[in-house]
């Protein structure tokens, strides 16, 4: 009984389903021989595109506390990684607001996860160029102090403030100092 089994599917699997090739229209007046489409061998030429990556849409959040998020705020804005080495790797973020635990100093104004002093929101020059109303903290960065202090301008507004005046705005010698280097904007 089994053999009887295997030799019907042996001769059902054997059978060839092929259709008899005859001449026929194939597309107005056009004539050939008829066969059925058989799906050849299938090669891909190119790799598949890479999926999508998706772009940030603005700077990463600090946390507050958490100096490593304070660390890809400074890498974003400086790629380099020169300002997070100054900032974070310095320690300057975690003596100034423990890295963005108190971002606003209410005795002097100084605000951001590096505090910045309100002078820098007065009209006059920075880096050579005349800011008006709101300075240059506002005319480059839209800041004012003690305002949205935990926002990731404030560092960007830290590497601007680092190119003009060096490392002075941050010496614990508490004499502030500025290179008064000139201004070059847009950085990127």
């Amino acid at each position: 009984m089994i053999r009887l089994g295997v030799v019907i599917a042996l001769a059902v699997s054997v059978t060839p389903l092929i259709a008899a090739a005859e001449p026929r229209p194939i597309h107005e007046g056009i004539t050939g021989p008829f066969h059925h489409a058989e799906r050849g061998v299938q090669v891909q030429v190119n790799p598949p595109p890479p999926p999508p990556t998706t772009v940030p849409s603005g700077p990463p959040s600090i946390t507050p506390g958490d100096c490593e998020s304070v660390r890809r705020v400074f890498d974003y804005f400086d790629p380099s990684g020169q300002s997070s080495a100054f900032f974070i790797d310095g320690g300057i973020a975690f003596r100034e607001t423990r890295c963005g635990s108190d971002t606003l100093n209410e005795a002097t104004g100084d605000t951001g996860v590096v505090q910045l002093n309100p002078v820098h929101n007065r009209a006059g020059y920075f880096g050579g160029k005349y800011f008006g109303a709101g300075g240059w903290l506002y005319q480059l960065h839209g800041l004012r102090t003690r305002t949205n202090t935990l926002s990731p301008q404030w560092a960007n507004a830290a590497i601007t403030l680092r190119q003009v005046c060096g490392n002075g705005p941050w010496n614990t010698g508490g004499r502030y100092s500025c290179a008064n280097r000139r201004l070059i904007w847009p950085r990127r």
